[in-house]
């Protein structure tokens, strides 16, 4: 398995295609028994499953039309999923129960979600889509906080570019937002502060 930090995608050897999902992300090494969550299942679950055995621990349907992306805060306590549709899951993880429990949905984006962060320290999370749109959420309550649209609009030359990754800093809450380059175009990158 690689992947040593939370939230890096997974790559598990020696697992056929039906066994596994169509991606993975490792959940905190605090936790124990020590698992990640495993998305993108022709049944539409989510699955928290061991490291060590693959022992399923959680699973449970996927609010939406097809997972595309998932992340786990820090702590393990939040996770947030995003649909093709646009539409994203907030999740509270409760490992003494094993129970995984849907919070909220929160709807803005208007195509496939490409890329999520979030930070339970700061209270926000980060959320990305293939239309060229970031937005921050407040973690706590899931009310928009900041939206940007890095696809530049309709007739621009920036249009239908996606955002590919977002990231916070955990000392200060930063966003870092990177759109899908081109061979002929800079790198575009907003910091929101």
């Amino acid at each position: 398995m690689s992947g040593d930090r939370v939230g890096d995608v997974m790559e598990i050897a020696g697992q056929g295609a039906g066994a596994l999902g169509l991606a993975c992300i490792a959940m905190p090494a605090h936790l124990e028994p020590l698992c990640y969550l495993d998305y993108g299942h022709a049944d539409g679950s989510l699955q928290i499953v061991t490291c060590d055995d693959r022992k399923l621990l959680v699973s449970v349907p996927s609010p939406h039309d097809r997972t595309s992306m998932a992340a786990v805060s820090e702590d393990g306590a939040h996770l947030v999923t995003g649909g093709k549709n646009g539409v994203l899951a907030a999740w509270r993880f409760d490992i003494t129960e094993m129970r995984l429990r849907l919070v909220r949905h929160m709807t803005g984006h208007r195509a496939a979600i490409t890329a999520i962060n979030v930070s339970h320290r700061n209270d926000i999370l980060v959320s990305a889509s293939v239309d060229g749109t970031a937005l921050v959420w407040q973690l706590g309550t899931g009310r928009l906080l900041w939206e940007t649209n890095m696809g530049g609009g309709t007739g621009s030359q920036n249009s239908g570019k996606a955002v590919l990754g977002v990231k916070i800093t955990a000392v200060t809450g930063d966003v870092l937002v990177v759109r899908e380059v081109y061979f002929s175009s800079p790198l575009t990158c907003i910091i929101h502060t």
